[in-house]
C-alpha cells in the first residue's frame, strides 16, 4: 500500500478573502492554524466552516486564546468551540512568554 501523501501548503494573504479559494483548490484540511487579529478569530472559523474546509476529524488550533480570552472574536471562537458540540476542545499553555515586540 502506498503511503499517504504528505504535503502541506502556506497560502499568503487575509484570510477571509483566500479560505473560500483554498477550499475550493485543496478542499477539506487536516489542520487550521489560526493566529491573526483576536477579534477576527470567530470570523476565521466561521469562514472556514462555511468554504467546507472543516469536516469531521479536522484538526483546529487557535494561538493565543488564553491570552485574548476577554478580546471579541476569540471570546465567540472559544464559545463555538467549547460549547456547540461540534468540537472538542482543549486549551494547552506554553512557557513560551507572548511578545508583542517579536
Amino acid at each position: 500500500e502506498d503511503p499517504p501523501e504528505q504535503t502541506v501548503e502556506c497560502w499568503l494573504g487575509d484570510a477571509l478573502e483566500k479560505l473560500p479559494e483554498v477550499a475550493a483548490v485543496a478542499g477539506p484540511a487536516d489542520l487550521i492554524f489560526i493566529d491573526g487579529r483576536p477579534a477576527e478569530y470567530w470570523l476565521y472559523l466561521e469562514a472556514a466552516e462555511r468554504s467546507g474546509l472543516v469536516r469531521e476529524g479536522t484538526v483546529v488550533v487557535a494561538d493565543n486564546v488564553g491570552i485574548f480570552e476577554g478580546a471579541e472574536g476569540v471570546k465567540q471562537y472559544l464559545e463555538a468551540v467549547r460549547g456547540s458540540g461540534r468540537y472538542e476542545s482543549r486549551t494547552v499553555w506554553s512557557t513560551l512568554e507572548y511578545r508583542d515586540d517579536t
